[in-house]
């Protein structure tokens, strides 16, 4: 199931995701550099992080709101898919909260945002967890050029037998022995 928002063949929906789920990550890591004590600036860091995180998260959530109405075919595939994307909504709201904590507090009242950093990572895991089973799984977002990019499910005879590696004598791959 190729996504429909797409660059040459590439999802831009994955495209755009990277960036703001690692802005996530590095909140929650620059909350721990500072509650380690290694000074203000990464208490200060964060805010700029988070608004990146969530413009980023909602322009990413745009070609995956499209891809979910165009591209998912599989009841199963289509659950996991709201799934995924409730779950981003709600790393989004949470974001939103670490967000508005931070700007009215200083950095000697950390304590909630850090928190809300910690549920933040928990959610981005679950999320991505279910989009990797999305594209792992079901093959959404995989294009069907080759039988050999499609997912194990998918192929053909997938499920009749298992599809063993190619045996190599020595001589063929070049070993010294």
């Amino acid at each position: 199931m190729r996504s429909r928002v797409n660059i040459k063949g590439h999802p831009v929906h994955t495209m755009l995701l990277v960036v703001p789920a690692g802005a996530f990550m590095l909140v929650l890591a620059f909350d721990l550099l500072y509650l380690l004590g290694a000074g203000d600036m990464w208490w200060e860091a964060t805010v700029p992080l988070l608004i990146g995180a969530l413009a980023g998260g909602m322009l990413a959530s745009i070609p995956g709101a499209i891809d979910l109405y165009t591209s998912i075919r599989s009841d199963r595939a289509l659950n996991i898919a709201i799934a995924h994307g409730v779950t981003a909504f709600v790393l989004l709201a949470v974001g939103a909260i670490n967000l508005t904590i931070r700007i009215d507090a200083a950095a000697g009242e950390a304590n909630w945002a850090v928190w809300w950093s910690v549920v933040g990572f928990a959610v981005l895991v679950i999320t991505g967890a279910l989009g990797g089973h999305m594209v792992y799984r079901h093959g959404v977002a995989i294009s069907a050029e080759s039988d050999e990019e499609q997912p194990v499910e998918h192929r053909e005879g997938a499920d009749k037998k298992k599809r063993k590696p190619p045996r190599h004598s020595a001589d063929e791959l070049g070993s010294p022995i």
